[in-house]
């Protein structure tokens, strides 16, 4: 896992947004991406587990992808449920480099 403690931080709040459910806070930081609340929920619902926080050593199961223009990177997080721990549901995100700073984004909420 190549990543900075900036983009660490970020996407534990990201993941923290979304076990506590705060649409309002990935929108305003622009996560959704992708995505929208409406597929977000579905997703979650249909999965019919309750996410929690996952462990800190979860950082060990993310898996990353530089893209070969060296615009930025492909992210796989999973996602962890009270009833199973880590479970089968996975957070595809992108980190674009843009000027000002990278922009981190859902691109897709998925079961493996």
């Amino acid at each position: 896992m190549n990543i900075d403690k900036h983009l660490e931080i970020e996407i534990i709040e990201l993941i923290d947004a979304l076990v506590k459910g705060d649409h309002a806070k990935i929108s305003e930081r622009n996560w959704y991406g992708r995505l929208n609340k409406e597929h977000v929920e579905s997703k979650l619902s249909e999965y019919g587990n309750t996410l929690i926080l996952p462990p800190n050593s979860f950082l060990e199961k993310i898996d990353t992808y530089n893209y070969s223009d060296g615009s930025g990177m492909a992210i796989d997080v999973p996602l962890w449920t009270q009833e199973e721990g880590m479970s089968d549901l996975t957070i595809s995100l992108e980190l674009l480099y843009k000027e000002s700073k990278p922009a981190l984004q859902m691109t897709d909420l998925r079961i493996l």
